[in-house]
């Protein structure tokens, strides 16, 4: 992957280290073997350095590699705001390339969750995690086991902990929907009687629609579970609405709040998202104006806000920032009037799967 500026900046910081090969002391060996390769004054230089730093990382432990990230990840956080944490994820390259090879390609994540769980560890570490898992190495867990619905219900926990720092908890919200639409789709397609008549040729939501109707019924195993995810997926949404309306919600987490919701409306069975975000959209003044084009935008498109319109005149004619007031939220009219914006059919809580 290409190294960020940000990741050189981390590896060029002005620290002097006796390269002792510790468990303490293995992030520094790493970055200094990394500058080295940096500082080759010949590609057959940069080569050799190059393999003899992979043979370090190589090398390591598990766990040996787990404590460096730490370390990395301690040293980020203290020189790298929030708003850049997603470019600085690179520069834990080096640990969520080569991790899974040493995990039996992350046959048991355990580790990685009690560190998720730990609010005593640095944020950005337990950010990292949270992206390693539900992005980074999302298609490598298999969704078949466990461990994608354990990492789903432990960023889960942090979705519903108010204690928690904002910018964790929606991020834990988008990578626990991740999995947890992962894993609800999963369970089924894994049970014996789902995967028999779609391996007969029936259409995959013939068969779901089969389930609904209390035409097939699936394997007890597979009707406990997916009680189990519906359950977690309902506690995400819930705790997802409380943030939209906490004060002092960010413009930029804001953004993300409001398309994780969007990715859940399916999902949603009391539709307590469409009244959430319309009334967000309602009560636009309790947000910052950056904001505002997009809680209209979603609330029109997705959630059938009749009152759309009007609010967004409103915004226009209440908007105190010049970008917002001339460009941003007239050029959203402008598409609107020219019929460039389509409304999507909303229909809440389509994906669950209710057996009979």
């Amino acid at each position: 992957m290409k190294i960020s500026t940000i990741f050189l900046i981390i590896l060029f910081m002005t620290i002097v280290v006796q390269a002792v090969e510790s468990d303490d002391n293995n992030w520094e060996v790493i970055r200094q073997k990394w500058i080295a390769c940096e500082n080759a004054t010949t590609p057959e230089e940069a080569e050799a350095l190059l393999v003899e730093y992979q043979h370090y990382i190589n090398s390591l432990s598990e766990n040996q590699l787990l404590i460096a990230a730490r370390h990395c990840a301690t040293e980020i956080q203290q020189r790298i705001s929030p708003e850049h944490w997603n470019q600085a994820l690179w520069a834990l390259g080096f640990f969520y390339q080569d991790y899974p090879s040493k995990t039996n390609s992350l046959e048991n994540i355990s580790p990685l969750l009690t560190d998720l769980r730990n609010s005593s560890l640095p944020p950005f570490w337990r950010y990292s995690i949270m992206q390693f898992l539900g992005v980074e190495w999302r298609g490598k867990i298999d969704i078949k086991t466990e461990q994608n619905l354990n990492a789903a219900i432990a960023m889960k926990e942090i979705v519903t902990d108010i204690s928690e720092p904002k910018l964790l908890r929606i991020k834990a919200a988008e990578m626990s929907t991740n999995l947890l639409r992962d894993v609800h789709r999963s369970n089924f397609e894994d049970d014996p009687k789902f995967k028999k008549n779609v391996e007969n040729g029936q259409q995959y939501r013939d068969v779901v629609n089969g389930i609904k109707e209390g035409q097939l019924i699936p394997a007890k195993e597979t009707i406990e579970r997916n009680i189990f995810i519906e359950a977690a997926i309902a506690e995400s949404i819930e705790a997802q609405i409380q943030i939209l309306t906490e004060p002092n919600l960010p413009a930029n987490l804001g953004v993300d709040l409001l398309g994780n919701l969007t990715n859940l409306r399916d999902y949603d069975e009391l539709g307590q998202i469409k009244y959430a975000v319309n009334n967000a959209s309602r009560n636009y003044k309790n947000y910052d104006e950056s904001l505002w084009r997009y809680l209209v935008r979603i609330s029109m498109i997705y959630f059938e806000n009749e009152e759309a319109e009007s609010i967004l005149s409103q915004m226009i004619n209440d908007a105190k920032s010049k970008h917002e007031k001339e460009y941003t939220l007239p050029e959203l009219k402008k598409g609107l009037d020219k019929g460039e914006i389509k409304r999507q059919p909303y229909i809440h809580g389509g994906a669950l799967i209710k057996v009979p």
